[in-house]
């Protein structure tokens, strides 16, 4: 079920989504149906603009050989015309309860190139509940013992609302990257699981410290380092990344749904060669903060 006190639109949209994934995570085990990351992402950014036009829209990269779940996530306010930028890339727990072919280079590459661009690193996973023999209801009954409840009833003091606080979530990349550093294989994936909060609070208007500036609100959220493990260093993370306050005209117009050619868009963001060596979108999406809230 999904819940907001605020009935606010985009997040009630992220926690059915959210639900989704972790539903349709399981059932392709069940299955044996090849459900990977290129999928889910494509087919949540495509439910996510259906679900908020015209406050959400989709563009597709140049690069059209390629075909993965990498993305920039454009997220901005139409009145006073400021963003954040978010480099994603998504990572899916396969039936072993393991985040495969993690190794150091990849988060590495992605901050890297997210911090030559002032972007936003993240990592979103996604998630489901058919791990071995471990039973919808034991996760439910193991709070405790299990490492995803246990971490978000930590967070908020409540019982989870599975599916939709762990069929999506995120964790900030440098984070990911000191991990890998300090852990490997089964103990990265715990301490990865231990770490992550539900995707949908990306949405969350309750969560603000600054309602009268949501956006930088969310930036600093999304770059908390808050409950690390002792054996990470705060020397492992970069200077933040603040609100983006002038839009080059490419981008405003695509912001606000006046024409504008894509070749520039893509142009307007300075991206190089070399950066898309180190990370390549697949796509451009945009999302309206205030999409869909009670004073729309």
């Amino acid at each position: 079920m999904v819940y907001c006190p605020q009935n606010y639109g985009l997040c009630l949209t992220m926690q059915k989504l959210s639900q989704e994934i972790w539903i349709d995570s399981g059932d392709a085990i069940d299955l044996s149906y090849p459900l990977y990351e290129e999928t889910i992402s494509q087919t949540t950014s495509l439910k996510l603009n259906r679900a908020h036009r015209p406050d959400s829209g989709m563009m597709k990269a140049p690069n059209e050989q390629k075909n993965g779940a990498d993305w920039l996530w454009f997220i901005h306010d139409d009145i006073s015309l400021e963003y954040i930028v978010l480099a994603v890339q998504a990572k899916r727990l396969d039936e072993k309860g393991r985040y495969k072919a993690f190794d150091l280079s990849q988060p590495s590459k992605l901050n890297r190139f997210a911090h030559k661009n002032k972007y936003i690193p993240l990592y979103i996973f996604y998630n489901h509940s058919k791990i071995g023999t471990l039973s919808y209801n034991q996760l439910y009954n193991d709070l405790l013992k299990n490492i995803f409840l246990g971490n978000f009833y930590s967070q908020d003091h409540r019982m989870p609302n599975i599916p939709c606080d762990l069929g999506a979530t995120y964790i900030y990349a440098p984070i990911v990257q000191s991990l890998a550093k300090n852990f490997k294989n089964v103990a990265l994936d715990n301490q990865l699981k231990r770490l992550q909060r539900s995707w949908w609070k990306i949405a969350c208007r309750c969560g603000q410290v600054d309602r009268f500036q949501p956006l930088k609100s969310l930036a600093e959220r999304l770059q908390s380092t808050a409950g690390l493990p002792t054996e990470v260093s705060d020397d492992d993370f970069p200077n933040k990344v603040t609100v983006v306050t002038e839009p080059k005209a490419p981008i405003m117009n695509w912001f606000l749904g006046k024409t504008f050619e894509e070749e520039q868009l893509w142009e307007s963001l300075e991206i190089s060669g070399a950066d898309l060596e180190l990370f390549a979108p697949d796509y451009l999406l945009r999302t309206r903060l205030n999409s869909g809230g009670l004073d729309d």
